[in-house]
């Protein structure tokens, strides 16, 4: 009877070792595309970035940060925008001119949801 619980035991643990790890999510990581509360979406992919409108620019990327310039034609255009992971779901995000002493305010944007069909 032991070795009957034993590997209803193990069977439990590979399951859920199983789904944790098919999960598709970008747990520990900052790629992926995330929104902000006015609705404007940046996608990250390692140092490819995907601005809000829709320019592909290169940044300085990190595990768990991004940063580029705004490109011309975007609002803030010139300006750095400086985005830092805080946990899976959100990420801090700070906008920050060349001759700016101290960063301004920041907002927290968090992960888009999936679009469903």
């Amino acid at each position: 009877m032991k070795l009957d619980a034993l590997h209803s035991c193990v069977a439990a643990v590979a399951a859920c070792t199983f789904i944790v790890c098919a999960s598709p999510t970008h747990a520990d990581a900052i790629d992926g595309t995330w929104c902000s509360p006015a609705g404007e979406q940046v996608t990250i992919n390692g140092e490819d970035v995907t601005t809000p409108g829709g320019n592909q620019v290169k940044g300085q990327y990190t595990r768990h940060s991004m940063a580029f310039q705004i490109p011309p034609g975007e609002a803030g255009a010139g300006k750095k925008l400086y985005m830092e992971q805080l946990h899976e779901g959100a990420v801090k995000v700070t906008t920050i001119a060349e001759v700016q002493v101290e960063p301004g305010p920041h907002e927290d944007w968090t992960r888009c949801k999936a679009a469903v069909s």
